[in-house]
């Protein structure tokens, strides 16, 4: 559902917005949630304090919610993951935040790798219906069927 680049390198020589902003409309899909994932590096000379993955979901009871990740400040390459609507009974309409919400303008180098956004299928009646079938066991199925 990702349909921006994956991969991204941040130096201090660039100019364009480093928070890598995004917006996202999911107002088609019926889902159970959403998760959003990277793999963030602050690489030697960045100087950035309490960096975010940050998203705001608006719902279609016209709520807002901001969900928050604070990203480690380290040279190893670590995980960051946000699930977003799995625990509302509310659809949600859009997502919007930054890959990268920070406080600092000049020092930031970091690498963001494999970025992903899935969305998280409702249970399916059936599927839930032959799982309770294969839980059963073979005998209560030759029951079943005869």
């Amino acid at each position: 559902m990702w349909k921006g680049k994956r991969n991204f390198f941040i130096s201090l020589r660039d100019t364009f917005d480093r928070r890598i902003p995004f917006n996202i409309r999911v107002d088609t899909i019926d889902a159970q949630g959403y998760r959003i994932s990277a793999f963030y590096q602050f690489l030697k000379g960045s100087r950035v304090h309490k960096p975010l993955l940050e998203v705001m979901t608006l719902y279609e009871d016209s709520t807002l919610d901001t969900l928050t990740y604070e990203l480690k400040n380290t040279h190893n390459s670590t995980k960051a993951e946000l699930t977003i609507g799995a625990n509302k009974d509310l659809k949600v309409l859009q997502m919007q935040g930054f890959l990268l919400k920070h406080d600092t303008l000049e020092e930031l180098r970091a690498r963001i790798k494999d970025v992903e956004f899935e969305f998280l299928p409702k249970p399916d009646s059936l599927a839930q219906d032959s799982l309770n079938v294969d839980s059963l066991g073979v005998d209560a199925i030759e029951k079943r069927v005869l």
